[in-house]
């Protein structure tokens, strides 16, 4: 079973680019936005993972486990580069 939904998106000014450091409050604000943006697919946990688990979300940039407790885990990984295609 899977249950699907979209995020509402962030209302936000149009603004023209501006380059930010990486840890400002507008560069993390911006980083917010853009997660608000992606949608989210969650699974039943049937065995795929710790069973504490009841509801997970994967893709490739992070995976998000809900417990039955109320408790949201969030764990972002690392993309995948092919070394070959970096020569």
């Amino acid at each position: 079973m899977r249950i699907s939904m979209q995020l509402p998106r962030a209302r936000s000014a149009q603004r023209p680019t501006e380059f930010v450091a990486a840890d400002s409050p507008a560069a993390r604000q911006r980083a917010a936005v853009s997660y608000a943006r992606l949608p989210l697919s969650f699974e039943r946990n049937q065995g795929q993972t710790d069973s504490q688990v009841k509801f997970l979300s994967r893709d490739a940039g992070y995976s998000l486990f809900l417990t039955g407790t109320g408790d949201a885990v969030l764990a972002l990984h690392k993309s995948q580069t092919n070394d070959a295609s970096l020569s």
